[in-house]
């Protein structure tokens, strides 16, 4: 669950990241100026920028030429209020307020004034803040718009001097218009209760003219041959659009249900369309459509993902429509494509403006511009396909997994539950993170006494104050005390008789690391230590009875008759009864611990004391053979020479009283000593060598065997981390290998791995 978790916590976060690269283009933000930035167009690679007089300082410059790079910079009109300015006339006219009046001049590319080009702008009142001051026009034409309130008037230059003439009053909009190989004025203004739009040629002689609508917010603009003015109607929503072709006189008006600074009328090969962005069910679209022909109800549109604020402006450049958010910037072609789309702040207004400068884009308002670079992204279809798998193909992938972990978790708890209940599963108690008990299976069930009547959640303890369960209590606090996984040997008295028990507990650790309860477990050893003390038992009477069979066979040859050959029969008597007294203490030694004690022992020296153990009087008929390549080894004498003398016996009796041979043998290598016990008896069958192993299992009919011979040979080579090969053929024999390595531990090995593991 938490893995799941992080990955939707990452697919939100990296959302906006992944979208903004996944559009041909991405723009980011290189520069802010505070005011607005101006074209250069006598040189591309710089850009002017207006900034407003701060009213806290009298020395911050008005005006800058800055390079795009940001390196080069020319400061001028320090501490001045000035409120617009342009490139014009191979310098800067710039348009300034002293005194609640506007002063026009003409200065050079250095930002100094050049001689008698310096005019003061008649208008209808005085100049204050809030009175606009436009300055407009292109750089190489010789007429200059000066709007300056409601009032506005071409400037001229002249023999190096700059002349003022009016143009009209009550002016609402106003507009330089380029095209056609010629310039033009283009101006919006009452007289009494009428409007009019009026266009204006170079000899300041008024061309055109046809009525249009009143209106605070106005905007004009060339679209191909016609002259086009967008207003916005006071308590009307929506844009009223009115057409003028000067030339022709022919005039159009329409209205569109759209905001006029979210409106770009363009004009293609085909005719001018409108670019419009509206919104639909709280979603920006983009719809593009015939300029002649728009409908009351606006088609669908280019849907624009993504949360970038409100909008602000819609600019076209070429074949590429710039939209601007508050919140960032969206960019795409005519058809509808969308080639880039960032996110980022942009503190701009309704009438900001934007311009290429080479391959940047420059957003320009009054009070805050930005210069954006762009980048090209040559993989961006495959971070379009990654935002696509991460808005559609993620949460279905993750309401799969959701689906997939539920059945997981409902199979993991029917699993569980039958676990619980299975009937070999021993005592199973489920507590919670308080120590209350959760569910038991039917045997705990039963030791605490829990019945149908007996509710459940109640404190553990509370359901062992009977007497016998005292030990089980203690190792509750244990575990409540420690939060980790234990394990005790405890002993409990159930119906007045004592069981043993090994009981572990493992903690449930929850989604945030904490412990969240624990499951308890308790297995039965009772049964198991008893059989091991049966086994204990039966290897001391499977040892003797070779030793007992002796000193009866010899016993029976002693006689009164004063032979001196029961001398030498005394004496055998007296070797086996002491090999006799010291396997009866190795086996109570070695069956009190499982652990080995190593001592330097001769590998050869070892199997030349198991063969002389054997009387040849008490086993005429075997052969013994020797081939002994010996060295030193690292083992528990007595637990090898019990494994050794195991196979020693088990050769002697293959061999069925008939003659035979025997033959032990051993050698090394650089890691192990190999102790080989071999015979010429009846051998083994492959169903005989599948069940040798296995505790008990003996091929002997007349109660001589025991069947614990081989599982203890095979016990003793697994303390010593070695091996036990056993090879036989019916009829030919059986081959016996014992490997022991040199010095190692497996539990000691294992101890150091599992600290290696730890650390």
């Amino acid at each position: 669950m938490m893995m799941i978790r992080i990955i939707i916590a990452l697919a939100v976060l990296t959302c906006p990241a992944w979208a903004d690269h996944s559009e041909p283009l991405s723009y980011s933000i290189a520069s802010t100026w505070k005011g607005r930035v101006v074209a250069d167009a006598a040189d591309p690679s710089r850009l002017l920028v207006v900034s407003p007089r701060p009213a806290w300082s009298g020395s911050s410059p008005a005006l800058t030429v800055i390079g795009v790079d940001g390196r080069s910079r020319i400061s001028g009109f320090l501490g001045q209020d000035v409120r617009d300015a342009m490139p014009w006339s191979n310098g800067f006219l710039v348009a300034r307020v002293e005194y609640r009046r506007v002063i026009v001049s003409l200065v050079d590319r250095q930002l100094s004034t050049l001689p008698s080009s310096e005019i003061i702008i008649e208008a209808d009142a005085d100049v204050d803040a809030a009175t606009i001051v436009r300055v407009l026009g292109a750089p190489s034409d010789p007429i200059a718009v000066v709007q300056v309130g409601s009032s506005v008037v071409a400037v001229q230059r002249f023999d190096g001097r700059l002349y003022q003439t009016p143009l009209e009053q009550n002016v609402f909009a106003v507009a330089f218009l380029q095209g056609q190989g010629r310039s033009r004025i283009a101006l919006a203004y009452t007289i009494g209760a009428s409007a009019f739009l009026t266009v204006i040629d170079s000899t300041l002689q008024a061309m055109a003219s046809t009525s249009v609508p009143s209106s605070e917010s106005a905007r004009i603009e060339q679209v191909g041959p016609y002259v086009m003015m967008l207003s916005t109607l006071e308590g009307a929503s929506g844009t009223v659009f009115s057409l003028l072709e000067p030339t022709t006189f022919s005039t159009g008006t329409r209205a569109i249900p759209v905001d006029q600074s979210l409106i770009r009328p363009i004009w293609l090969p085909t005719g001018m369309v409108l670019a419009m962005l509206t919104t639909r069910n709280g979603v920006p679209e983009l719809v593009i459509t015939d300029a002649n022909d728009v409908p009351e109800v606006l088609p669908r549109g280019t849907t624009i993902p993504g949360d970038y604020g409100s909008a602000k402006s819609v600019v076209a450049h070429g074949d590429t429509i710039v939209v601007v958010f508050t919140g960032g910037l969206v960019t795409m072609l005519l058809d509808g494509t969308i080639i880039s789309r960032d996110a980022m702040p942009l503190s701009v207004g309704a009438t900001s403006e934007s311009f290429m400068s080479g391959t940047r884009l420059v957003v320009s308002s009054r009070t805050t511009s930005y210069l954006l670079d762009r980048s090209t992204h040559t993989l961006w279809f495959l971070w379009r396909a990654l935002d696509t798998v991460l808005r559609f193909v993620v949460p279905l992938v993750l309401v799969l997994l959701l689906i997939t972990v539920w059945l997981l978790y409902w199979r993991q708890r029917r699993f569980f539950d039958a676990m619980i209940d299975i009937p070999g599963a021993g005592l199973v108690f489920v507590l919670d993170g308080n120590g209350r008990l959760v569910r038991t299976n039917e045997r705990a069930a039963k030791l605490l006494r829990i019945t149908k009547s007996v509710p459940m959640r109640r404190l553990f303890r509370s359901y062992t104050q009977r007497s016998g369960l005292e030990p089980l209590t203690h190792f509750l606090s244990q575990v409540q005390t420690s939060r980790a996984a234990l394990s005790e040997k405890i002993a409990i008295t159930e119906s007045h008789e004592q069981r043993e028990y090994v009981f572990t507990s493992v903690p449930l650790i929850g989604l945030v690391g904490r412990s969240v309860g624990s499951i308890i477990t308790g297995v039965d050893i009772t049964e198991a230590l008893e059989r091991r003390r049966l086994v204990n038992w039966a290897q001391l009477a499977h040892d003797m009875q070779t030793n007992l069979s002796t000193i009866r066979l010899n016993a029976e040859q002693l006689g009164d008759d004063g032979d001196p050959r029961n001398t030498e029969r005394r004496r055998r008597i007296l070797f086996q009864v002491g090999v006799l007294i010291q396997r009866v203490r190795d086996l109570v030694s070695v069956g009190r611990s499982e652990d080995i004690m190593r001592i330097p022992v001769h590998s050869a020296e070892l199997c030349t004391e198991i063969r002389h153990e054997f009387d040849p009087a008490m086993f005429p008929h075997v052969t013994f053979a020797m081939k002994l390549r010996g060295t030193m080894m690292n083992v528990d004498r007595l637990k090898v020479s019990r494994a050794v003398r195991n196979a020693v016996e088990n050769a002697i009796k293959s061999l069925r009283g008939k003659p035979g041979t025997v033959e032990i043998a051993t050698w090394f290598d650089r890691a192990n000593v190999f102790i080989r016990v071999s015979d010429t008896g009846v051998g083994m069958d492959a169903e005989t060598m599948s069940n040798m192993m296995k505790p008990y299992f003996t091929t002997a009919k007349d109660g001589t065997g025991t069947g614990i011979g081989t599982m203890i040979m095979q016990h003793v080579m697994n303390l010593h981390g070695g091996s036990l090969r056993v090879s036989s053929e019916p009829g030919v024999g059986t081959q016996v290998i014992f490997r022991l390595p040199h010095e190692m531990d497996v539990r000691q090995r294992a101890g150091r791995a599992l600290e290696e593991v730890e650390a």
